[in-house]
């Protein structure tokens, strides 16, 4: 089973005595991200590609803090849009490939008085499996957070998805509801080095009309921050319930460079080791490029 969400490998690494800029004033407001991912099993592999403008409302600073986190320091409201296209090819299954692509929307407010966070999101994308069946899938979500202070957030989000497929002679319909508790943390250390934190635990049920599944997924996440345009970033994730093909363990790392203040690469590795003996193995690369504006 591939999954595609996945942490942007270490490749990137020897960028880090690139790059003899400045640390002064800087801004930006619009920012573009470019996104690629190639994932594979022992029979199924995928592609998965995503567009993004994400736009400020008002100007992000970026002196004298690590660019990757600039935003999140600034408490910054955004407006996001983004386009995905995927497909997941599997050796065994006669409906394969199977296609998806739509659009996102998303907002994230922060208030000015007392740092409440609030956001809210939509996406939809069409499904296509090899010419033999079709579909789509709606989702909404919104979220609601607090700054415990400049640089610590909490945050809990509620989602839904919603997906039909019409295979001609019959249809399938199914539900997911997505509880999320998060929190991240930004630590400064010496020399302009930081240590950022963050933590999830999630609750996914599934209604399928005639089963119902319930799964928990724990995350958590380091990124180590060289200086102001570089950091390296692990994590591991578990999920484990009813939905065994779900069940099991993802590790990732990955690594990002500002090659100037304004423009970023990354890549990244993940693993996804399945705990029955009936899922397959998956490991997926991936990369992207950020411009800022």
């Amino acid at each position: 089973m591939l999954l595609l969400n996945r942490t942007p490998p270490i490749a990137l690494l020897s960028l880090l005595s690139f790059s003899t800029y400045s640390y002064g004033e800087q801004s930006y407001q619009i920012e573009l991200n470019g996104r690629y991912e190639s994932g594979d099993s022992d029979s199924s592999s995928s592609d998965y590609r995503r567009l993004a403008a994400t736009i400020y409302l008002a100007p992000v600073n970026t002196e004298d803090k690590p660019l990757h986190e600039a935003a999140f320091l600034n408490k910054s409201s955004a407006i996001r849009i983004s386009y995905f296209s995927s497909e997941i090819k599997d050796d065994f299954n006669f409906f394969s490939p199977l296609k998806r692509n739509g659009p996102t929307f998303s907002v994230n407010y922060v208030t000015e008085d007392n740092s409440i966070i609030l956001g809210a999101a939509y996406s939809q994308s069409d499904i296509d499996l090899n010419n033999l069946a079709s579909g789509d899938s709606d989702s909404f979500g919104a979220n609601l957070g607090i700054y415990l202070d400049d640089t610590s957030t909490l945050r809990f989000s509620y989602s839904n998805r919603s997906t039909d497929v019409d295979f001609g002679f019959a249809s399938s319909s199914f539900d997911t509801d997505f509880y999320t508790l998060s929190y991240k943390t930004l630590v400064s250390l010496a020399d302009l080095q930081y240590f950022n934190f963050e933590t999830s635990i999630k609750s996914i049920q599934s209604d399928a009309g005639l089963s119902q599944e319930d799964n928990f997924e724990l995350r958590i996440l380091g990124s180590y921050f060289f200086n102001f345009n570089t950091n390296l970033t692990t994590a591991i994730k578990t999920n484990s319930g009813d939905n065994t093909s779900s069940e099991g363990v993802t590790f990732s790392a990955s690594v990002s460079h500002f090659l100037t203040p304004n423009i970023a690469l990354a890549a990244g590795f993940t693993t996804f080791i399945a705990d029955d003996n009936f899922t397959e193995n998956t490991d997926t690369f991936s990369i992207s490029a950020t411009a800022r504006f």
